[in-house]
């Protein structure tokens, strides 16, 4: 599996979009945002991950057959190749790797937008900690909602100003 498992991750890495150079003051830059706002809203672009990156879920292996290191190597190289995609996996922090792993590799047929000037964040929570898909033990709702500091923030926006 050991094999395996590297040659995914090479795959992995081989797939990352290239970085395109930021070039401010493009009024090319300005319309294709406009364009994009557009695919958005009426639906075109939205692709199943999968086929947007090129990886199937069946080519990464049950999180059973796989060790920690592994695990947390393959999910690492996935969630680096989403983020050249401008996808953010939003997990927790203290989820344990193999629930982060099956998360994603789960998540590969759902669709999502393909955007160039904006990240798509997969959410796997609704921000209700008693009903958290995480459980109690690892929502990370209730350390922001528990928060004094980010309390008195949400307190101080509670007007018709943008908080930022």
């Amino acid at each position: 599996m050991e094999l395996y498992v590297t040659q995914l991750i090479e795959d992995l890495e081989a797939a990352k979009q290239p970085e395109e150079p930021y070039l401010p003051g493009e009024e090319q830059e300005i319309e294709d945002m406009f364009e994009e706002v557009d695919q958005y809203v009426s639906g075109d672009k939205h692709m199943k991950i999968c086929d947007l990156i090129g990886f199937l879920p069946e080519q990464f292996p049950p999180s059973n057959m796989l060790n920690n290191s592994q695990i947390n190597r393959v999910f690492y190289a996935l969630d680096q190749l989403l983020d050249t995609y401008n996808i953010d996996t939003n997990l927790p922090n203290k989820l344990p790797i193999k629930l982060k792993y099956d998360l994603v590799r789960n998540e590969l047929t759902e669709e999502v937008f393909a955007s160039k000037f904006g990240f798509t964040h997969l959410e796997y929570c609704n921000y209700d900690e008693e009903n958290c898909p995480f459980g109690k033990k690892y929502c990370s709702c209730k350390d922001i909602f528990n928060d004094p500091k980010q309390i008195e923030d949400y307190k101080q926006s509670d007007n018709d100003e943008l908080p930022f």
